[in-house]
């Protein structure tokens, strides 16, 4: 605990090690989103849009984007979020948590 700076050092060597690895992409994005700096979201984001560019269907990655993109508040983004989780819905085994985080962004808005 609270050794966040050398989990972020550990997880960025990981990602650079391991460029086409998912669910190696997804633990850093998963890490630099805990660490609850605003500064780091234009990171997350632009992580998180190459793993959908290359991993359409990695669900992780398609949902995070969408939780980010919602929780700006923006309608532009609100409607990417929802095509990001629509198109998820259609052809991916963790469906129901897309189909999930959906229903509560409808509820939070």
């Amino acid at each position: 605990l609270g050794k966040r700076d050398e989990a972020e050092a550990q997880y960025r060597i990981a990602a650079r090690l391991s460029p086409n690895d998912d669910a190696v992409q997804m633990e850093l994005v998963k890490c630099l989103g805990r660490a609850n700096d605003p500064a780091k979201l234009p990171e997350v984001e632009s992580l998180l849009r190459q793993l959908v560019a290359r991993s359409p269907q990695f669900g992780p990655a398609r949902q995070g984007l969408a939780l980010l993109l919602a929780g700006r508040g923006g309608e532009k983004e609100w409607e990417e979020s929802q095509q990001l989780l629509s198109e998820s819905v259609a052809g991916e085994e963790s469906s129901t948590d897309s189909q999930r985080l959906e229903a509560l962004l409808l509820a939070r808005r």
